[in-house]
């Protein structure tokens, strides 16, 4: 059971235009000539056999994401100002400096085969120093 993934609608466009600009770097820095199959949502509950709670489980979850969506666009700004943090809140530089992070990926392959990674940054913040 999936369901949009809220970051999708970002997302495509960078791999399509990463696509298109590797494209006009030549053939040689191409890795297909097709448009990439590009899909990207959130697996909620793993497994076909989950009847209407699957379907309840996706459908409040997406009704949830929408309704979130709508508040912050619609929101006026002097009632979204007291909800979100303030610019310049969050770590101290002592904190950033010290930070560190992991990200591990596993993808189940069609005939069982398991594929794992992970990235890994033990001498960076996350959240700025090194991801941006």
């Amino acid at each position: 059971w999936h369901a949009p993934f809220v970051m999708a609608f970002c997302n495509h466009k960078i791999v399509r235009r990463t696509q298109r600009l590797r494209a006009e770097l030549g053939p040689q820095h191409t890795i297909s000539t097709q448009p990439p199959a590009y899909k990207e949502v959130l697996t909620l509950l793993p497994g076909s056999n989950w009847g209407l709670l699957g379907l309840a489980v996706v459908a409040i979850y997406t009704m949830l994401t929408s309704i979130g969506t709508m508040l912050i666009v619609l929101l006026p700004k002097k009632i979204l100002a007291k909800i979100v943090p303030s610019p310049g809140w969050g770590p101290s530089a002592k904190e950033r400096n010290n930070g560190k992070w992991r990200f591990v990926v596993a993808a189940l392959g069609d005939e069982g085969s398991v594929v794992r990674g992970e990235v890994v940054a033990l001498d960076q913040d996350p959240g700025y120093a090194s991801t941006s």
